[in-house]
């Protein structure tokens, strides 16, 4: 099955079953209830999490952000890679996905109020047979599930004019996500089709209906130094207009750090 990870959680050994099912007689279970009583939610194996969940392979377990030391050599990388300003988009999608450092992309995460229930991450989504997503974050909350497609831009380049308006590097983003939303409301069931490969459960109702009020975007470009007050009213503009946020890598890098240790993403 498609996924992040070199592992298909879609399957568990024997053993992992045997541990599900020891959780379970201890009162981990309850009928209707998809990871039991929470309080036992953490005694399940980290196969059996992935399986219980909606996409196992591109689940983002938070049992994994409490390996600190691991998550802060990440970002320490990543910061590193950043301050290279010879490096494109490209080479720190590299970064994140020939080593799975994917706690990076998912931070976005922290500028919503939703995937602290469960939470998944697709690289390079497919957006019918034009268009593909850098990252596509899915994340449920009490209201159900929500959805944030990511465009990945330049770190260095023309990013913002001299006065602070946009440059060439966040126009070009922002083009994009135009193009993608046409697509995504005129064509959603497509979106439909290719979520269905990477689970073997009934999709629910946000997978299958589009709901504008449940997409959201976002492109990244630049670093901080980048950015001043003129480019900061065109990103509370260009959120409140279009829907589309303006991130630049400084603001994935903190929002990574912060997510070192927390509860949910």
């Amino acid at each position: 099955m498609l996924g992040l990870y070199e592992r298909d959680y879609s399957e568990l050994t024997q053993e992992e079953i045997k541990e599900k099912e020891k959780v379970d007689a201890e009162g981990g279970h309850v009928i209707g209830a998809k990871f039991g009583r929470r309080n036992f939610f953490y005694k399940y194996p980290k196969a059996v999490r992935h399986n219980m969940s909606l996409f196992p392979n591109n689940y983002m377990d938070i049992q994994l952000l409490k390996d600190e030391s691991e998550l802060v050599n990440q970002c320490d990388g990543f910061e590193t890679l950043l301050n290279n300003t010879s490096i494109t988009e490209l080479d720190i999608k590299r970064y994140i996905q020939n080593n799975g450092f994917y706690h990076i992309p998912a931070s976005i995460f922290k500028h919503y109020d939703f995937g602290h229930h469960e939470a998944a991450l697709f690289k390079e989504f497919p957006l019918g047979t034009k268009y593909i997503a850098d990252y596509l974050l899915v994340g449920q909350a009490s209201g159900g599930w929500q959805f944030i497609f990511v465009e990945f831009e330049n770190p260095y380049g023309r990013i913002t004019l001299a006065d602070g308006n946009p440059g060439e590097v966040i126009r070009k983003g922002l083009n994009q996500i135009d193009e993608w939303k046409a697509f995504i409301e005129g064509c959603y069931s497509t979106l439909s089709v290719e979520f269905e490969k990477y689970t073997v459960q009934a999709l629910p109702r946000e997978f299958t209906r589009f709901d504008s009020t449940r997409m959201h975007y976002v492109v990244v470009a630049g670093r901080r130094a980048d950015y001043n007050e003129t480019t900061r009213l065109f990103q509370r503009r260009s959120e409140a207009e279009r829907n589309i946020k303006i991130l630049h890598y400084d603001n994935i890098l903190d929002d990574a750090r912060n997510l070192i240790g927390a509860k949910t993403y």
